[in-house]
């Protein structure tokens, strides 16, 4: 938001607009704001890590967003602790790097154990894009992002910023 429309959204917010990556060189700064809250929408499994455990260890409570990519159905979007997210690839391996790298708890599905963090995804399978066009040998690689073999749909990703901003 620009800054002049804060105000009308409510008279004591103050947002702070860093342009630069959250990472193990730039997290000191960025927390050194010591913001109320923060939104992470990292698709990086290391960096988005290393800002949920930064959160924890600073009591700084924290939005998470999983990944869009191969998703399509917005009505299957979800907010949820992040121990309870299901169908998520990049969630799984965020989970797993916490518990493994940062302490967090292990098997918590197991025994009902939450992270203690709002995530928002979707619960929908992702859909992967075998994209036999890129074998073909007649698009000249125009458009065509296949080695990726997913993309985001904008209706989905947009869906889980409005729910993180909210």
């Amino acid at each position: 938001f620009p800054s002049h429309d804060n105000k009308d959204i409510n008279p004591k917010l103050k947002v702070i607009v860093r342009n630069e990556f959250c990472t193990s060189d730039t997290i000191a700064s960025l927390l050194s704001l010591k913001p109320s809250i923060i939104i992470d929408a990292i698709d990086g499994i290391a960096n988005k890590c290393l800002l949920i455990s930064q959160a924890r260890e600073h009591q700084i409570p924290l939005i998470s967003t999983g990944g869009g990519a191969g998703k399509m159905d917005v009505s299957q979007i979800k907010i949820l602790d992040l121990a309870y997210t299901i169908n998520d690839p990049l969630l799984y391996r965020v989970r797993k790097k916490l518990r493994e790298k940062f302490q967090f708890h292990k098997y918590t599905r197991k025994k009902n154990i939450p992270f203690g963090i709002q995530t928002i995804f979707s619960t929908e399978i992702p859909v992967v894009n075998t994209c036999p066009a890129a074998n073909e040998g007649d698009n000249d690689g125009v458009g065509l992002a296949c080695e990726q073999k997913m993309g985001s749909l904008v209706a989905v990703t947009s869906v889980m910023g409005i729910f993180a901003a909210s």
